[in-house]
């Protein structure tokens, strides 16, 4: 395997390497890479994967946030690899989550949609690890993971703790699954190396975290604005053809309480790496920790923004990754989640199934990721795509004059300079411009890789009358 190297010119690469470029390479292949995956049992190692749904990492300290959220992240980030330009193929969950598992992006994996079901034959993280021998179990808190839409394919167990009433108020909180977790591992992590994914919704509207995290930040606000996906509705611009925009305190007070709802999140996850830690199992333990997306906080005039749009704010997620034995290090390459199966796999020693698109990151070519683009859509409540390089972005939008909910698109194209513009304010594209050209190319040549004929999924998937209530409470269902 080869390590990370630092981002390469193009003129560098005609000049040819020079040594102290030698020098730094051999010295990132040790640091990242080690003295090999299996340790000096030959075990293989076991692979915990965390994901927190709809957390943004820049609400998070190890990614420059100035509030104290994340603590217990924060070291792990500070001992691990953090990844700081990662995109989610997506920006709502069940697509997203999906390209974890699978490694494929959502027009070619077909789960794109809440009634779509993965193909039992399909080739899934899961699964892979399994056939080489790891004891495979998960623990989620949300509808849009369940084993109905074929996420659980290559699981020994797969624990769904769902809420059973409409009230979203009563989404089952971090400290279950983590709690099961530890259960589980003190019953299973001797047998064999083990594989543990552990899905934590918290930071999703609503906003409600417990006390005393509802109050940690923003203490004084004296409004009415609660936090609960009701009182965010009229804001929503993907929802309905309106110019309201939400009061900045109450804007403000949003983003207290979802950085309450990390801060909650960040203890939990400091409750299992100390059950890690208590039980010597970091020593023989893989860490990996991310977000399917993002959320808007009306950068773009809208709130609650994930599922309609494609702007960093939605699609960039946080990548860590904590492995024994390796130096921290922080690496800017442009990456997606569709590389994180790959790249586990490639640290246990695993060989990578066919259909993965993704690539292992730390075997990427020496200089690779200065040129890398990474793509992504959502064809749910409209046509919407997109193309990012570490400089530019470009977002396609077509399909119907109006999305399903009735609100008219604007169809089009946008080009960002992203480098000097991340706030994608200032639309750049023209039919002369080089960047747009070239990306709408490799767009192009993207999208059409997949099945339009009819997706290779498994059926249709069906929920109850109940959980609809529930997914209509969280704003997911009309």
């Amino acid at each position: 395997m080869r390590g990370y190297g630092k981002p390469v010119s193009p003129g560098a690469r005609r000049r040819g390497r020079r040594a102290s470029r030698a020098a730094t390479a051999i010295a990132l292949f040790l640091v990242l890479l080690g003295a090999g995956c299996t340790g000096s049992s030959g075990r293989k190692p076991n692979i915990i994967l965390i994901s927190v749904d709809t957390l943004r990492p820049d609400h998070l300290g190890c990614y420059g946030y100035d509030r104290p959220t994340s603590p217990a992240i924060d070291a792990l980030a500070s001992r691990g690899v953090r990844f700081e330009n990662v995109f989610s193929p997506a920006s709502w969950t069940i697509p997203a989550h999906m390209s974890i598992m699978t490694s494929e992006y959502p027009h070619v994996h077909g789960v794109d949609a809440p009634d779509r079901k993965l193909d039992p034959q399909a080739a899934t993280l899961a699964g892979a690890l399994s056939k080489e021998g790891y004891r495979t179990a998960a623990f989620i808190t949300w509808f849009y993971l369940s084993w109905r839409l074929g996420f659980d394919i290559g699981f020994d167990e797969y624990n769904e703790y769902l809420p059973k009433k409409r009230d979203t108020s009563l989404n089952v909180r971090a400290d279950v699954p983590v709690d099961r977790a530890v259960e589980w591992i003190d019953r299973n992590g001797d047998d064999a190396p083990f594989f543990l994914f552990l899905h934590l919704f918290d930071p999703h509207v609503d906003y409600d975290p417990p006390s005393p995290y509802d109050t940690l930040f923003g203490a004084s606000y004296d409004g009415d604005f609660d936090g609960s996906y009701e009182s965010i509705r009229p804001y929503i611009k993907g929802l309905r053809d309106t110019t309201a925009t939400i009061a900045p305190a109450d804007r403000r007070r949003a983003i207290d309480l979802y950085d309450g709802e990390i801060r909650y999140v960040d203890d939990q996850v400091g409750r299992l790496v100390d059950a890690l830690a208590k039980r010597r199992l970091d020593e023989k333990t893989i860490l990996v920790f991310t977000a399917d997306h993002g959320e808007e906080f009306a950068e773009h005039g809208s709130m609650e923004g994930h599922g309609w749009t494609l702007y960093d704010e939605v699609i960039r997620v946080p990548l860590i990754i904590a492995r024994p034995g390796a130096d921290p290090a922080v690496v800017s390459h442009v990456a997606s989640l569709v590389d994180v199966a790959p790249t586990i796999l490639d640290l246990a020693g695993v060989p990578l199934p066919e259909t993965f698109e993704g690539r292992a990151l730390f075997e990427t070519e020496e200089g690779g990721g200065g040129d890398t683009v990474v793509f992504g859509e959502i064809r749910r409540f409209n046509f919407r795509w997109y193309a990012r390089s570490a400089t530019w972005k470009l977002i396609l939008t077509s399909g119907p004059e109006k999305n399903v909910k009735g609100v008219p698109v604007k169809r089009g194209v946008e080009l960002y300079d992203v480098a000097s513009n991340p706030g994608e304010t200032v639309n750049l594209f023209s039919p002369e411009s080089p960047a747009g050209e070239d990306l709408l190319m490799k767009l192009y040549d993207f999208a059409r890789r997949g099945n339009w004929a009819g997706a290779p999924v498994g059926g249709n998937a069906t929920f109850s009358e109940e959980e609809k209530e529930k997914l209509r409470a969280a704003g997911y269902v009309d």
